[in-house]
């Protein structure tokens, strides 16, 4: 009675199933993208993880600015400083770190055809690394112009 993509309700209507709508657009948009040249490739994933990881950091510093003793705290006990500046700060930290994670990582498997190892996952923690501190050094001293 139901199918992958349609479920059949008992007033006789077709609702669309959206997991699977949005699975397809998925593929075809992973699927444009490992088509185009491999610099193309790379921006477009930096691109669609910051967008996501900006969805998620405006997402958690909505939840940090409702509750602010549900922010954790860092390691030595003081506030952590990616959870501090409000949704539009955090909004930036996650895109900054998601984006440049997803980037290098696929121009590292480009460049090394596709081998995932040791040297690569250290080059990534090198570089976001100075990225969260980056991020945390913007957070704590705001550059005034």
């Amino acid at each position: 009675m139901a199918t992958t993509s349609q479920m059949s309700v008992p007033s006789g209507l077709k609702i669309t199933d959206p997991i699977g709508s949005f699975t397809a657009i998925q593929d075809a948009v992973n699927n444009w993208a490992k088509a185009q040249h491999p610099a193309v490739e790379v921006a477009f994933a930096t691109f669609a993880s910051g967008l996501q990881g900006a969805v998620l950091g405006a997402g958690m510093g909505f939840l940090t600015a409702a509750d602010p003793k549900a922010a954790a705290p860092g390691p030595n006990g003081a506030p952590n400083p990616l959870s501090q500046g409000g949704p539009a700060a955090q909004a930036r930290n996650f895109a900054v770190i998601t984006g440049t994670q997803a980037g290098l990582s696929l121009a590292i498997k480009k460049v090394r055809n596709g081998k995932d190892d040791v040297q690569t996952a250290y080059v990534l923690v090198r570089v976001l690394s100075v990225q969260y501190h980056k991020c945390v050094y913007q957070n704590t001293h705001p550059v005034v112009l």
